[in-house]
């Protein structure tokens, strides 16, 4: 049976989050660090979550907003490390000169690198023992993966990124300043003046290893929730299938400040159910649904797209069917979110084949499969297969049909565009009554080569664009 996360339990969620739990015997190792070789983070080549092994569990988990305001805090930026953020006098500075205290407040003086380094002013209070909290300089470059924007004060909002920022980023990433995919300013410019939200459509977003971009269990948050939000909010659907996203108690904060931010910008009510295999750090699958303008019917875990047989076994991915009601027109869907088996060995390939077979098994019921396919072609096999072929014979495989997407690219690699992520429709639906759009920098680049990987969209939310599907009228 689904199990439901109240707002006590988000807020018990933060304050683990927001304090750690680290023991005293590292807060006092963490007072006497004085010099770190740190360089910058960056994105590493995507692994796959089967490598990590634990026992799965049984039914489905649903994840419910918090009460409002319940995650809120005034300020600027916070130290979220529990060693202390590492401090540095100079711009992408190897040299650590100190660090700040867990729970610190930032004030925001300059950003660099699409936003990675930022300048920030401290009080010497928040200085851990041996910083040096007599000098009078307290300004010093911080990296963003150890801080976490937790509200704006009216100060603070005033040395938060302007729109002028926002624009020469834009700019320098070859994105309109309008584009979504640009900054969280120009995402939510532009869904002020969109159109009305749609009522009947569904859509497909890998958010990659969400929220920390990594895989493991104690990464820093990377995933801007705001952002994040506003552009799940363009994509005008009510309900997007999930991939990636971790379920550890920060993940599970993390997730409850999107939701907020996707209601606040779209007045709906959003919930999010997933996969309940064991591993909270491990990938799993999800439904988001606003439920103002559908019911959830039914549910279910579907072990048949693991293609090891069981649904949580060797840390590969069922698929999670969500069963809904479009409350405009009465009608029924059957959605499957779905993440298919990484890589381009031979044994990859063959991975996605069986489940992909396992398709046409199954009863002949109209369903629409949403998610990463992984049809990135087997340069291991012999004779290699080309991504695009590949996607054609799986959809063969499974008896079913991919809805045609324009432009046609849900993810780069090494700068250039390729089609991961779809929507196959099985039994029956008729694939010409359906069309589909690539979202994020993939829509605002119109699928063009660009050395996206160096985006904030990408460092920020996701290597993956959202893709969204709608009925012809």
């Amino acid at each position: 049976m689904a199990r439901l996360l109240g707002p006590a339990l988000f807020l018990q969620l933060f304050l683990a989050l927001l304090f750690g739990a680290c023991t005293p015997a590292e807060r006092s190792s963490s007072q006497t660090a004085q010099t770190e070789a740190l360089s910058s983070p960056s994105l590493q080549p995507r692994a796959d979550s089967e490598e990590l092994t634990e026992e799965p569990s049984g039914s489905t988990r649903l994840i419910q907003r918090p009460a409002a305001n319940a995650l809120k805090v005034d300020g600027s930026f916070v130290a979220k490390k529990n060693l202390g953020v590492p401090l540095h006098r100079e711009f992408q500075e190897r040299a650590v000169h100190g660090r700040a205290q867990e729970g610190a407040f930032f004030q925001l003086l300059e950003t660099k690198d699409a936003g990675h380094w930022l300048r920030v002013r401290v009080e010497a209070s928040a200085l851990l023992p041996g910083t040096g909290a007599q000098q009078k300089n307290l300004e010093f470059w911080v990296i963003d993966d150890y801080v976490r924007l937790i509200g704006l004060s009216k100060q603070s909002a005033k040395s938060s990124w302007s729109a002028a920022q926002a624009e020469t980023l834009a700019s320098q990433e070859g994105l309109s300043s309008e584009a979504i995919s640009a900054s969280l300013r120009a995402c939510q410019r532009s869904l002020a003046k969109g159109p009305p939200t749609k009522a009947v459509g569904a859509a497909t977003f890998n958010i990659r290893w969400f929220p920390d971009g990594k895989p493991g269990k104690k990464g820093p948050a990377r995933v801007d929730s705001e952002w994040l939000a506003c552009v799940l909010a363009h994509l005008q659907v009510p309900v997007i299938a999930l991939q990636e996203i971790k379920l550890t108690q920060g993940a599970q904060v993390a997730l409850a400040q999107v939701i907020e931010h996707l209601n606040q910008s779209t007045g709906g009510d959003f919930e999010a159910l997933f996969d309940d295999c064991s591993g909270a750090a491990l990938q799993h699958v999800g439904l988001l649904y606003d439920r103002k303008r559908v019911n959830l019917l039914e549910s279910e875990v579907l072990s048949y797209l693991n293609p090891h047989g069981e649904a949580c076994e060797k840390s590969l991915r069922p698929g999670l069917l969500g069963v809904f009601q479009f409350k405009l027109d009465q009608s029924k869907l059957r959605i499957v979110s779905v993440h298919l088996k990484s890589g381009t060995k031979a044994r990859d390939h063959r991975l996605r084949r069986a489940s992909m077979s396992a398709i046409a098994q199954q009863p002949q019921v109209e369903t629409l499969y949403l998610g990463d396919f992984n049809t990135m072609g087997c340069s291991g096999c012999s004779p290699s297969i080309t991504a695009s072929a590949e996607r054609r014979a799986l959809a063969q495989l499974a008896q079913g049909s991919f809805v045609k997407v324009a432009p046609s690219c849900s993810q780069y690699y090494r700068g250039s565009p390729g089609l991961l992520d779809g929507a196959l429709i099985s039994h029956g639906l008729k694939t010409k009554a359906w069309k589909g759009r690539a979202a994020g920098v993939c829509g605002d680049l119109d699928c063009q080569p660009a050395a996206v990987s160096r985006f904030s969209f990408s460092r920020k939310l996701s290597d993956h664009c959202p893709l969204a599907f709608f009925p012809e009228p």
